[in-house]
């Protein structure tokens, strides 16, 4: 091989390198581009689990102040439900009372009914009241 044929290789060889450099370089660069791409969809996705993170948080207080305030509710009306049954004993027993005192006034009545009867019957028979005739 004559020096220019060799010459002539080493700068084909130098071309096809240089070529190969380039389309290398073209190859670094795209992936650049990706890797950077990726990078703020990565970062974008982060941000937006952080912000369902802050959602879920905030939901959940929220869920906690319901709760609390449905075991407030359930707690007051546990307590109107045991007044309510508290007054209904007060009331049936007051309805119980009353109704034995009826039914001693009505047993007195009928006593007293009788009695009149009886007295009636001695006057019309023309006895006093101590069974004694008139």
């Amino acid at each position: 091989m004559t020096p220019e044929e060799r010459f002539a290789t080493i700068e084909q060889n130098i071309a096809s390198f240089s070529a190969n450099v380039a389309a290398f370089s073209a190859r670094v660069d795209r992936f650049g581009a990706w890797v950077e791409k990726t990078l703020v969809e990565h970062a974008q996705a982060f941000a937006n689990q952080a912000e369902t993170l802050a959602n879920h948080a905030e939901t959940l207080a929220n869920h906690e102040r319901l709760f609390a305030e449905h075991e407030r509710l359930f707690a007051e009306h546990e307590a109107m439900s045991l007044r309510q049954e508290i007054r209904m004993n007060e009331e049936r027993e007051q309805s119980r009372r009353l109704q034995e005192s009826q039914e001693a006034m009505l047993e007195k009545l009928d006593r007293l009914a009788e009695d009149i009867k009886n007295l009636v019957r001695d006057f019309l028979r023309g006895l006093r009241p101590n069974g004694q005739p008139n």
